[in-house]
């Protein structure tokens, strides 16, 4: 079925739908959000954050560079930044307490990364972490260091990019706004939430591709509960198989899994070939989310003859729209350099709103977005 068209199975179902919850009342629990969305504070924090820096960037030897974290952004918000001496590191951190202390937050160092060469400081507020910053050094590295590429008036020819959405299962109103998008962008569901199983039948009805997410052990578990039916590194191989096997029985007809967190399970060869062994088995794919730096689950996937790809862009650790079309941008110029550019989002308030607005720019400007299929093979 086009992406452009649907079926008459699909108004059918959509039809149905919204007679079933036309009223407030019955809308209760699919439109209903926490009053505080912590995931959105912790995007301002990090945006406010991130202004600071560059305010005080002649402090430094070099202005400080950000990027993507190397584990679990979607766990809690996180930005990297990179200097170009461990000095200006050690003076950005004063920097940044001084400022979280400013906005009402405390800082904690957190004790465990994925690299011992890097300092990561959590904002805290009310005991509850809103926000991950991480420190690290690229010395004297002028291929590391480059400046942070812009796209004013970019011009793509055909380019493909592929868009997923993580983190789905739980809210029923945000997976119908992206059901409607026109393009082919995957849903990714967690298993065992409220509404995994009539979001799996939306998306399936709509035409787009289903992925199953699977929660795994992130590298500071417990402290950061992964979800129910986790993969942990403590399990033995019946566990895996059998916490796998209920996840992938759980949404029938999914395409492919990816990793829900999982910073710490996706670093462990042994653990990952168990996993991959029974997505192989089922004919799926598997999609690395790269949660870590240290991730062997792409790589290992290609040498188990596994179809597989990997994520090469986060969309929206900040949740601010101009940052998220960045994000975008950024996705298609890989593209154009010939790069398989696989994007991963999250249904946060400020993404819906950039894929309904402005998917159709990138169309224009040749860059199309495309079925996650066809970049894992």
């Amino acid at each position: 079925m086009s992406f452009f068209s649907y079926s008459a199975k699909a108004k059918e179902f959509y039809s149905y739908l919204e007679k079933k919850f036309s009223s407030p009342s019955q809308l209760t629990g699919y439109q209903k959000k926490p009053p505080v969305d912590l995931a959105e504070k912790g995007s301002g924090v990090l945006l406010k954050t991130k202004k600071e820096l560059e305010k005080n960037s002649s402090l430094f030897k070099r202005p400080p560079l950000f990027s993507d974290c190397p584990q679990d952004e979607h766990s809690i918000n996180c930005l990297k930044f990179i200097f170009t001496l461990d000095t200006d590191c050690i003076l950005a951190e004063k920097l940044i307490e001084d400022f979280w202390q400013s906005q009402g937050l405390k800082m904690e160092i957190s004790a465990k990364t994925n690299s011992p060469s890097a300092q990561a400081l959590l904002a805290i507020q009310d005991e509850q972490p809103l926000a991950k910053v991480i420190l690290s050094t690229a010395k004297n590295n002028s291929k590391t260091i480059s400046p942070t590429p812009r796209y004013q008036n970019p011009v793509f020819s055909d380019a493909k990019i592929a868009i997923v959405i993580d983190d789905l299962g739980n809210n029923y109103q945000d997976a119908l706004a992206l059901a409607h998008l026109k393009p082919p962008i995957a849903l990714s569901i967690l298993p065992f939430q409220r509404y995994s199983y009539e979001t799996l039948k939306l998306a399936q009805n709509w035409g787009k591709p289903v992925l199953l997410h699977m929660p795994m052990e992130p590298l500071d578990y417990p402290f950061t509960d992964p979800g129910k039916g986790a993969l942990l590194c403590s399990m033995d191989k019946q566990e895996i198989k059998a916490h796998l096997t209920k996840a992938l029985d759980s949404l029938p007809g999914v395409v492919g899994v990816n990793n829900h967190m999982g910073s710490k399970f996706t670093t462990e060869a042994d653990l990952m070939s168990l996993s991959l062994e029974e997505i192989k088995a089922r004919g799926l794919f598997f999609l690395d989310s790269r949660t870590s730096s240290y991730s062997v689950g792409y790589n290992l996937a290609q040498n188990l003859a596994v179809n597989s790809c990997e994520r090469t862009v986060f969309l929206d650790n900040l949740q601010e729209e101009n940052a998220i079309w960045a994000k975008l941008l950024e996705l298609c110029a890989q593209a154009e350099q010939g790069e398989k550019a696989i994007g991963i989002g999250h249904p946060y308030p400020a993404t819906i709103r950039v894929l309904e607005k402005r998917l159709n720019e990138l169309e224009k400007r040749g860059c199309q977005v495309v079925s996650i299929q066809e970049f894992c093979h």
